[in-house]
């Protein structure tokens, strides 16, 4: 009997040495980390490079943010390529941003030659999922058939689009198309006027120069038009 109870105080104290090995082996690391580590965002913990290896697999969320570090130069070199190469993946995917970026890259000649039409197809697509930036830059290559038919028409349609979708400097652009182009002054005066409402460089200096030419009779009318509401949709 003395040999069973002599063994029991080991038996006992067993678990408690694995818990401890188990805690110097746990609290080791950690200790030797730069005490900085724990404020450090998550990305630049991770690294571009776990990104690109999640992105490689089609996760749309790594995809979009490989690009931006690459684009921001967050945790690597600024790279506008690599970014582009990631927001075309990310494109591919129907992401309306991505769409956007990559029509930029297109057109810019990121992704290789610059190819406006193609570039006018993505921001079309982009400007259909919402995106006002798209419908802007789309709206300019209309008015000057960059990439696409000059049509002042579908530029004038395009802008106010933008400006639906909440893109303020949009009806500044409509306000000048209207008037270069032999368009109603009285409604080149209400975009002016909202772009200059909406606090748009330049618009209310626009504005002014206008309604200095317009009677007053004409600037009670044009003061009095309705039109959409910036973001209305």
């Amino acid at each position: 009997m003395p040999s069973r109870s002599t063994n029991w105080p080991v038996a006992r104290s067993f678990p408690a040495l694995l818990i401890a090995i188990a805690g110097l082996v746990c609290i080791a690391p950690a200790e030797a980390r730069d005490p900085l580590w724990d404020a450090l965002p998550w990305d630049q913990r991770l690294g571009v490079s776990w990104y690109e290896q999640r992105a490689a697999q089609g996760d749309l969320s790594a995809q979009l943010r490989a690009a931006q570090m690459h684009e921001e130069g967050i945790g690597t070199a600024a790279d506008p390529a690599e970014a582009a190469r990631w927001y075309a993946a990310a494109a591919e995917q129907g992401h309306p941003l991505a769409l956007f970026k990559t029509a930029q890259a297109w057109q810019t000649g990121l992704l290789g030659a610059p190819d406006q039409p193609r570039a006018a197809a993505l921001y079309r697509a982009a400007a259909d999922a919402g995106v006002g930036a798209a419908s802007f830059n789309l709206a300019v290559m209309a008015e000057t058939g960059q990439g696409l038919r000059r049509d002042r028409t579908k530029a004038a349609e395009l802008y106010e689009q933008a400006w639906r979708q909440g893109l303020a400097k949009a009806a500044l652009n409509l306000g000048i198309l209207q008037l270069s182009g032999g368009g109603d002054p009285l409604v080149a005066y209400g975009w002016l006027a909202a772009a200059a409402r909406a606090e748009v460089p330049g618009a209310a200096a626009q504005r002014d120069r206008l309604g200095d030419l317009l009677g007053s009779e004409a600037l009670s009318e044009a003061e009095a038009l309705v039109l959409p509401p910036l973001g209305g949709g």
